[in-house]
């Protein structure tokens, strides 16, 4: 494919009535599908996206969800981690219920998310913080994938009327640190400078075990961020 993805029609879809083993296509290096209309990729530590949790889970409806924020005198319903949008449906089932029972939705997301899907998330959401991990170099190093959409997605939601708050969590200082705050600054202060921006900290764990994090950062990143936007919150 010359180093290219290409895309190439279904021809046939066949169903089998009996059991047997199924199998995907390898995409080397991208590891990423388009799936419903949203770029995934494949997990890739089984150890983490597979384990069971140690606590039972009860599986609450939208509608049921609703009823208890009715009930407990709640003005808004969010939904954070997991990444919200990878329960699409469920998501714009559940924003659809809290519009019509005058509850606000709001979401805390990566935004990588495809155009059309977003935009009907749009439509539904109040409210939305969303990680900036990075300008398009330290993104592509992060998540492994060649598309660079968060900055359409942002744009998109501001234009369309949504709330947004951008969380930039601070572990890329291998990156060039104050570069990367400085490109963050200018992008968001093109949209709106008074967007608030929260400044987190990142503890050592995963991939980065052997990150070591200094709190000086989080003053460096303020004084950097502060030359763009006029509301800066720092996470610790």
């Amino acid at each position: 494919m010359n180093n290219n993805l290409t895309f190439k029609k279904i021809k046939s879809i066949k169903r089998l009535k009996k059991k047997q083993k199924v199998y995907n296509f390898d995409v080397p290096g991208y590891e990423n599908y388009i799936a419903n209309g949203f770029v995934v990729h494949n997990c890739e530590n089984h150890k983490i996206s597979q384990v069971g949790p140690p606590y039972d889970v009860e599986v609450i409806s939208p509608e049921n969800l609703v009823a208890m924020a009715i009930k407990k005198n709640c003005e808004s319903i969010t939904l954070s981690y997991n990444e919200p949008t990878l329960f699409y449906e469920v998501l714009i089932e559940l924003a659809v219920k809290c519009m019509i029972n005058d509850l606000a939705f709001a979401i805390k997301t990566n935004a990588f998310v495809n155009r059309e899907p977003w935009k009907e998330i749009c439509t539904v959401t109040n409210a939305m913080n969303i990680d900036w991990k990075g300008d398009e170099d330290v993104f592509k190093d992060v998540t492994r994938v060649n598309s660079f959409v968060l900055k359409d997605r942002i744009e998109e939601a501001y234009d369309m009327g949504v709330h947004i708050e951008i969380s930039l969590p601070l572990y890329y200082l291998d990156h060039d640190f104050e570069e990367q705050i400085h490109r963050a600054g200018e992008f968001l202060s093109s949209i709106d400078k008074s967007i608030p921006c929260h400044l987190l900290r990142i503890s050592s764990s995963y991939h980065y075990d052997d990150f070591i994090f200094h709190y000086s950062q989080l003053g460096r990143a303020r004084d950097v961020l502060s030359q763009y936007m006029t509301h800066i919150y720092t996470v610790v």
